[in-house]
This record gives C-alpha cells, sequence and structure tokens, in this order.
C-alpha cells in the first residue's frame, strides 16, 4: 500500500515516555504529549535511531512491547522486524529477523502496513493491519488469535479509512483512552471506551504540526557537533564502502558500532590522512580530518573492516555545508 505522510508512529518508553515519534521515509519528528506539539528542531534524520539497513532508510510500522517485552520497541519493514532496547538506546543483537515469528496469519508475514496495542478492554492485544484486514495478536500467547483475519470495516471507520491505514497510534497525557489512525494527509481519533471513532470526522495532520506533505526537511545545519561543525550526511556501512562528498575543511566522523564485538574500521582520506579505531560494542568514537584549501573540496573516503559481521552507524560532520556560500 502506498503511504502518506507518516509511515509508522510510535510511542517512547522509559527515559523516553511521553513523547511520540513519527517516522517518514529517512527522517522523523518528536511530539511531546504534555505541550502538544512537535519538539523544536524537528524532523531529523531517522540516522540517529542507529538502525541496520533496509531499517536505517525508513520502517513500514512500529509497535512498543507489552508485558514482558515492556520497554523494547518492534519496527516492521518488509517481512522483516528488529527490536529496539529503550534503556540501551539502541536495537538488541540478533536481529532483523522474519516477521513469520511472530505467528501471524501468512499474508501478514510478508509485511504490515502498522500495528496498534489496544487499551482498555482490550489491553494485552496488538492490532496488525493490512490492505482492509487486520489481526489480533495476543502478547500472551505469542500469536494471533483464532478467528482473524477480519476485515477493517468492524472498527467502523470512515472511508477511506476502512479501506487500509498507514499508521497508528495511542494517545497519552490528556489524551490517553484514544488511539489514532492516520492516512494521506489526514487522520481521525478512535475512543476505545466507546469502540468507534469520535464524532469529529477526518482532520489534517497539520494539527499535530507536521506538514501535509512531510516536505519540510528540517535544514542540517540545526544538527552540530561539539566544535560547531554542521551534519552533513549520515547512514550505515556493513562492510567495505567508499563515500564521495563536497565538504568543508573539516570532516567529522562519528561511527557508533551496532555489533555485540569490538569493531576496527580504517578510513582513508583523498585529501591526506589514513586512521584506523577499535570502536567497542554499542559504543560511539570520532575520527576527524582536515586539510586546508577552498570549501567546497571534494573528499572521497575509503572504508576498510575486519569484520564478517561489520554494522555501524556513522554521521559526518562538516565546517561547509550544502546551501553555504563558497569560501576561497
Amino acid at each position: 500500500m502506498s503511504k502518506g505522510t507518516i509511515h509508522a508512529a510510535l510511542n517512547g518508553e522509559r527515559g523516553f515516555k511521553g513523547f511520540a515519534y513519527f517516522f517518514n521515509h529517512h527522517q522523523y519528528w518528536k511530539y511531546d504529549w504534555k505541550k502538544d506539539g512537535v519538539v523544536e528542531g524537528y524532523p531529523m534524520s531517522i540516522d540517529l535511531w542507529k538502525l541496520p539497513p533496509p531499517f536505517s532508510q525508513g520502517i513500514d510500522a512500529a509497535l512498543e512491547g507489552h508485558g514482558k517485552y515492556a520497554g523494547k520497541a518492534y519496527f516492521f519493514k518488509g517481512d522483516e522486524y528488529i527490536r529496539y532496547d529503550w534503556d540501551k538506546d539502541a536495537v538488541d543483537a540478533g536481529y532483523p529477523r522474519k516477521l513469520a515469528a511472530w505467528n501471524l496469519p501468512p499474508a501478514f508475514a510478508s509485511g504490515v502496513d502498522a500495528v496498534l496495542n489496544g487499551k482498555g478492554a482490550y489491553a494485552g492485544k496488538a492490532y496488525f493491519f493490512k490492505g482492509d484486514q487486520y489481526v489480533r495478536y495476543d502478547w500472551a500467547t505469542d500469536r494471533a488469535d483464532k478467528g482473524y483475519p477480519q476485515p477493517i470495516a468492524a472498527w467502523n471507520l470512515p472511508a477511506p479509512f476502512n479501506q487500509g491505514i498507514d499508521a497508528a497510534l495511542n494517545g497519552q497525557e490528556a489524551f490517553d483512552g484514544k488511539a489514532y489512525f492516520f492516512k494521506g494527509n489526514q487522520y481521525i481519533r478512535y475512543d476505545w471506551a466507546t469502540d468507534k471513532p469520535d464524532n469529529n470526522g477526518a482532520k489534517s495532520i497539520s494539527a499535530w504540526g507536521i506538514p501535509e506533505n512531510g516536505s519540510n526537511q528540517h535544514p542540517a545545519s540545526v544538527l552540530t557537533d561539539a566544535e560547531g561543525n554542521r551534519f552533513l550526511k549520515g547512514g550505515t556501512w556493513n562492510g567495505n564502502s567508499n563515500l564521495n562528498v563536497k565538504g568543508g575543511q573539516v570532516m567529522h566522523f562519528e561511527i557508533s558500532n551496532l555489533n555485540v564485538l569490538g569493531t576496527t574500521i580504517t578510513i582513508t582520506s583523498n585529501l591526506g590522512g589514513k586512521k584506523s579505531l577499535i570502536i567497542p560494542p554499542m559504543m560511539t568514537l570520532s575520527m576527524v580530518f582536515d586539510c586546508f584549501g577552498s570549501e567546497p573540496m571534494g573528499w572521497n573516503f575509503s572504508i576498510e573492516t575486519n569484520s564478517d559481521a561489520f554494522i555501524v552507524a556513522w554521521k559526518l560532520y562538516s565546517s561547509w555545508v550544502t546551501g553555504d556560500p563558497p569560501n576561497p
């Protein structure tokens, strides 16, 4: 199903409780339930979540863990999922895994559109949506309840939501007991107690502080390192690679090890300099390259690793970013 502005939504837990996260391709917004608005400085790059590929390019759906899985979050993409630990602020080792492990009906094992935990009388259940159908999942038995899939029409959602949704999220704070369904650039609010949508109809997602077209990628210059260099680019590496980019006299890599073992990475620059680091598991270290000259300058970085299970997330900060005037 082609998605609108919001592709997935998730409530934070542990130290991130009280915030919701809305994902759109490579960017996300952080929403404050108490202030009822998007946190200043967003959207930001999904790279900050340090998700492995292909999740680092965007996700299909997200879900908070329940019961013995509290403190975890689940990200879904295609027929795979990963488990995220809020305390560690990192993906658990051993993922991605196949969605089939959730014991859903075959049609849902190839991918889902949205996922939502039940509230009130429906606590302990999770609802997986795909197309115009849904499945009810039981956290205690770790499998779908009998009698599913069923049509989304059973939720009494208005058109076009009854034909499929893009994302779903439970409300918090003053909005506890409500659920929100998103499709295109609109949303509706659902009441768990009455088991039907509220009568206020569909509204624009701009009411959340999120633009309808989702295209206002926040300027990269908002993200800076300790020296004031601005975010230029980011992503993940899972082996040897090359990076070609226009940047400034100073280029600062922050490299996060997503492996369960220490990882060695060596980066060689075309403008001089070869550096190597051993990065402990789940740690972030820096590499800085500098070269005197006019900005922008063409940088080429050759990345080499010595691990067959190599996955790192990286962010590159620069003294010159796209949009700056040339600096002779």
